[in-house]
């Protein structure tokens, strides 16, 4: 049976879905009212006044106006939570937001927003200084994939509501799903919300139509995965996303798995500069690769991003974590 979004059903069910997977990654569900005072000027970017419904006679000036998106409304929950003493705030919401265009009867589509703010608990991961962009980035990765949606990347992207540098934009091929990045600082501020705060917007109908019909099957290989640690220096406006294509080409079909685990700017590496470190996991459906042929797949990687990008490497050889065979 295909598992298919079905338009005519309606949205109800997918929303359901998208919230049951937020709370399994282990954010709060909210739910915040549709109705919204004004609209600060970084979360409308774009939005002319004649697109915002507003109403003739609202009860107050708290309630005069349907909201465009999401966004606003977890900024202000998430105030509200480290306000009264909340340490670590894990907010998602899926819900409608509205356009008063076209006339007469306007339209509506449907968002889904997760953010993150706060500080992890001292006891989970102690002495650990949180990433919360790693965090967010990698929760979303989770939600597409259990959506069955791949091939994921970011391309830099920016709009007004998000802080100089660090919004990205979320697509799947070539279909854009949503954006993310850290809370421009005047939002949060004009929200009443004061520390840092990472947030993603996804389109819920771009979703349905990147997900798969059906789901399909990939054997798991009997043959262990070998895992080398890349870490390199690259200047401060190089892309993960342009950094993760070329990795992935040079590596060719033995390389399955990229994924960004640190990524850290300060006086040791240089200014304008910044280090990214990747875990690359390589393994071959018929065979237990060889540290040869591991450690000339990586010399590939690291003479692609030298070349491309200017790529130095950090702390020397690439390590070696797991699996393989000696030379």
């Amino acid at each position: 049976m295909s598992t298919a979004f079905q338009p005519e059903r309606g949205f109800s069910l997918f929303d359901s879905h998208i919230a049951d997977l937020a709370r399994g990654f282990g954010f709060h569900e909210a739910v915040s009212p549709a109705l919204v005072g004004e609209i600060p000027p970084e979360a409308r970017h774009g939005i002319q006044d004649s697109e915002i419904w507003e109403i003739q006679n609202p009860k107050s000036r708290e309630l005069k106006h349907l909201r465009v998106g999401l966004l606003p409304g977890l900024i202000e929950a998430a105030a509200r939570n480290l306000h009264h003493g909340i340490r670590e705030v894990r907010l998602a919401e899926v819900g409608k937001v509205f356009r008063a265009t076209p006339p007469p009867l306007g339209s509506e589509r449907h968002e889904a927003a997760l953010l993150l703010a706060g500080q992890s608990d001292e006891w989970d991961r102690p002495g650990a200084e949180r990433d919360l962009y790693l965090e967010l980035k990698g929760v979303l990765e989770a939600l597409l994939e259990a959506l069955g949606i791949d091939s994921l990347r970011t391309d830099a992207y920016h709009e007004p509501c998000w802080k100089l540098g660090t919004g990205a934009s979320i697509r799947a091929s070539e279909l854009r799903l949503g954006q993310l990045g850290e809370v421009a600082p005047s939002l949060a501020s004009a929200l009443g919300l004061n520390r840092p705060a990472w947030a993603a917007v996804l389109d819920v109908a771009a979703l349905a139509e990147a997900r798969p019909g059906k789901r399909g099957y990939k054997p798991i290989s009997r043959y262990p995965v070998s895992t080398r640690d890349l870490a390199v220096i690259v200047t401060a406006d190089t892309q993960h996303a342009d950094l993760a294509d070329a990795i992935r080409a040079a590596g060719g079909g033995l390389l399955d798995e990229i994924r960004l685990f640190d990524v850290f700017e300060g006086d040791t590496i240089g200014a304008g500069k910044k280090s990214m470190a990747y875990a690359l996991e390589f393994r071959a459906p018929d065979r237990t690769l060889s540290d040869r042929e591991v450690d000339g797949l990586v010399d590939a990687i690291v003479r692609t991003l030298q070349t491309k990008f200017g790529a130095t490497l950090r702390g020397g050889t690439p390590a070696s974590r797991s699996g393989g065979t000696p030379s």
